[in-house]
C-alpha cells in the first residue's frame, strides 16, 4: 500500500508552483506573486491559509484579497 501512496505523490513533489495574489478593492494594483515553492500539497496549503486568513471574514463577509496557485510545469491553474 505505501509503495502505491508513494508512486501517486510522487510526481506532486517537484511540482513547482506560485501563489498569485490580486487586491479586489484596488483595482489599479496589480497582480503580484507572492510566494512560490515546490509539491502541490504543499501549495494547496499556502493557497487555503491565505485565503482562510485575508479572504473570509469573521462575520461571514467576503474579503478584498483574491488568490490562485499556477502550476508552472502544466501551465495551468489548480
Amino acid at each position: 500500500m505505501q509503495d502505491v501512496i508513494r508512486r501517486l505523490v510522487a510526481p506532486d513533489l517537484g511540482a513547482e508552483w506560485e501563489i498569485w495574489y490580486q487586491d479586489t478593492f484596488d483595482r489599479e494594483c496589480p497582480r503580484q506573486v507572492e510566494v512560490v515553492g515546490q509539491g502541490l500539497v504543499e501549495g494547496l496549503a499556502e493557497l487555503w491559509t491565505r485565503h482562510l486568513f485575508e479572504t473570509v471574514q469573521v462575520d461571514g463577509q467576503k474579503g478584498f484579497s483574491r488568490f490562485n496557485l499556477w502550476w508552472k510545469q502544466e501551465r495551468k491553474n489548480v
